[in-house]
C-alpha cells in the first residue's frame, strides 16, 4: 500500500514449486524479467530452463521476485549447497541506489545457512570496481578471473568467502538494513517487544484481542513497532502489530471503557490488576501475523547465542541480540514488506 505520495511498497516474494508446476503469474513475472538481460547474456534462456526451474523443484536452487507497484523489478537466485552460489541479481536502474541489494543478499544469506560452508558468486569486473565497499562488508574480498565467462562484452571475476565470515558480517548490518527499509511505526531498531500467553497472543492474531494490559508501561512507545512474543509450550514469534495509543488509568475505568477488547473476562482481568491502582492499556493497530512461527530455539541456533525472552517487554533498541533475532525473523518469512523511498 502507499502511505505517502513519495513512497511505495517493494514487496519479495519466493518462486516456489507450486509456482513451476502451475505456471504460475509470479513465474512468468520471473521468468520475463530473467530474459530481458538475453542480450548480454546469451546463454540465459538455457540456464533457466535446464537449471533454475529443474533446481526450484528439486530443492537446489531459490529464486526470488522484487515487486515493486506490483511491478517486477528485482531478481535473484541462488544454488544451495556447501558451496553455495548466487548465481544473479539484478536490481532495476531506478532502483539501484536504495539499498535494496543489501536486503536481497541478506535474504539469500540466511537460505544458504543450512548447508553453507563457503559463498561465491561471479560479476563483472566494472561491477566490482564500483562497489568493492558494498561486497566487502559482507565479507566479500578477495577477487580473481573467473574460469567461466558469461558476459559477452566484459570480463567476468570470480569471488569466494567462508560462510562464518559472510554470516558474522551480514549479522552486523541487519539491523541498519531493516532499519533503512522500514517506517518509523516499523522500525526494528526503535520499537518493543513483548512476551504475551499463548491464549491471549492467538486472540490478538485472529483480531479479538486489540488491547494489551501492563501494569508498567510508556506512552513514549506510541507508534513504535512491536514484536509479538508467545510464551510458553511454543516459545516463538509469531507476528507484530503498531501501539497506536497508550493510555493509563484505574483499572475500573480502563474496564469499562475497553473490557470488550480485551480478549479475557472481567474475572481474569481483576486477577491480573489486583489492587494496583493505575493499569496501561495498549492499543494495537496493524496487526500481522508471520507465515509461520519462528521458535526461540530457531534464532539462538541461527545467532550462536543464548537469547532469553523477557518477562514482560523489552526494548530493541537496547538488546543488539534481539535486534538481530527479530531481523532474521522477519526475512525468514519469505515475503516482506519494505517501504522504498521514491524522490
Amino acid at each position: 500500500m502507499d502511505l505517502f505520495t513519495s513512497e511505495a511498497n517493494l514487496q519479495i516474494v519466493k518462486i516456489t514449486k507450486a509456482d513451476v508446476t502451475t505456471k504460475s503469474d509470479l513465474l512468468n513475472l520471473f521468468k520475463m524479467s530473467i530474459l530481458k538481460h538475453e542480450q548480454m547474456y546469451p546463454q540465459i534462456s538455457a540456464w533457466l530452463k535446464n537449471k533454475v526451474l529443474p533446481g526450484i523443484e528439486n530443492g537446489q536452487r531459490i529464486a526470488y521476485l522484487g515487486l515493486y507497484n506490483e511491478e517486477p523489478v528485482v531478481t535473484a537466485v541462488i544454488k544451495l549447497g556447501t558451496s553455495s552460489k548466487f548465481c544473479h541479481l539484478h536490481i532495476e536502474k531506478n532502483l539501484q541506489d536504495k539499498n535494496i541489494g543489501e536486503l536481497f543478499f541478506a535474504m539469500m544469506i540466511i537460505d544458504v545457512r543450512h548447508n553453507a560452508k563457503s559463498i561465491h558468486f561471479t560479476l563483472p569486473e566494472s561491477l566490482w570496481e564500483s562497489e568493492k565497499k558494498f561486497f566487502s562488508s559482507f565479507g566479500f574480498e578477495g577477487m580473481e578471473k573467473s574460469k567461466t565467462q558469461y558476459r559477452k562484452s566484459e570480463d567476468e571475476l570470480s569471488c569466494n568467502s567462508t560462510f562464518p565470515k559472510v554470516w558474522n558480517s551480514t549479522l552486523a548490518k541487519l539491523p541498519k538494513i531493516m532499519e533503512m527499509h522500514s517506517l518509523d511505526q516499523n522500525n526494528i531498531v526503535n520499537g518493543l517487544m513483548m512476551s504475551i500467553q499463548p491464549n491471549y497472543l492467538s486472540r490478538i492474531l485472529s483480531g479479538d484481542k486489540v488491547v494489551e494490559i501492563r501494569k508498567k508501561f510508556n506512552r513514549k512507545w506510541e507508534q513504535r513497532r512491536i514484536t509479538l512474543y508467545s510464551t510458553a509450550p511454543y516459545k516463538a514469534i509469531l507476528g507484530y502489530a503498531v501501539i497506536q495509543k497508550v493510555i493509563s488509568n484505574t483499572p475500573e475505568k480502563i474496564w469499562e471503557q475497553y473490557g470488550s477488547e480485551l480478549g479475557c473476562s472481567q474475572s481474569e482481568y481483576k486477577n491480573y490488576t489486583g489492587n494496583i491502582d493505575k493499569v496501561f492499556a495498549i492499543k494495537l493497530s496493524n496487526i500481522t501475523p508471520y507465515q509461520n512461527p519462528i521458535y526461540l530455539t530457531q534464532l539462538s541456533n541461527f545467532l550462536n547465542t543464548n537469547l532469553i525472552p523477557p518477562q514482560s517487554y523489552l526494548s530493541l533498541k537496547e538488546n543488539a541480540n534481539w535486534q538481530n533475532a527479530i531481523a532474521v525473523s522477519d526475512l525468514l518469512q519469505g515475503k516482506f514488506s519494505t517501504i522504498v523511498q521514491t524522490v
